[in-house]
């Protein structure tokens, strides 16, 4: 586990430590819950427009609940149960990060609930568009809102407050939510 954590460090200092204002400003509003409302207000339109109102809300429902879910197990489950202190918390031995108004968060890190509630939304949203939507926005918003999480996840080692793994795997936790969320919506409850 050593050589893991070695790792981690290694990168995010590399890429926490590459800051310049550009970079600093972008990243710190990728990383603000703020920023992403009119990308949800658009893909709760399209679901409507599309689905009618019914099944679009029904897919509206399905992603909050993948954000709902995804929040709720990192934040009162893996937190908890891992308690990996955050690396902002943890820096020692002449090391130094770069934290945006010295602002750290929460104790524990592990796993980060940004990666697990974007991935988790993104993956739920692009099962949506890819296999029940197809069509030409299929492709262009796939790659939106896996850019989306992709974006928001990298933001939160660049801003020092998680380790990679914690970002990889809430990503990951997030993707499982995601898929899981549209299996039981596809399988039980949207009506073609």
């Amino acid at each position: 586990m050593n050589s893991i954590d070695n790792i981690d460090w290694i990168i995010l200092l590399f890429v926490n430590g590459g800051h310049t204002t550009f970079w600093d400003s972008f990243f710190l509003i990728i990383s603000n819950k703020f920023t992403w409302i009119p990308l949800y207000v658009f893909l709760a339109f399209i679901f409507i427009k599309k689905f009618g109102f019914k099944n679009g809300t029904i897919i509206i429902l399905g992603g909050l609940l993948c954000f709902a879910l995804t929040d709720l197990i990192s934040s009162k489950i893996f937190k908890v149960y891992f308690e990996r202190p955050r690396p902002c918390h943890t820096v020692t031995g002449g090391l130094s990060l770069w934290l945006p108004n010295g602002k750290c968060g929460g104790l524990y890190g592990f796993i980060s609930s940004h990666a697990a509630n974007t991935m988790g939304l993104a993956v739920f949203c692009i099962l949506i568009f890819t296999r029940k939507m197809k069509g030409k926005l299929a492709g262009p918003i796939s790659i939106i809102l896996m850019l989306y999480a992709l974006l928001n996840s990298l933001s939160r080692v660049y801003l020092g407050v998680h380790y990679p793994t914690d970002v990889i795997c809430g990503a990951a936790f997030g993707g499982i939510v995601g898929y899981s969320i549209f299996f039981i919506t596809n399988k039980w409850i949207l009506k073609d």
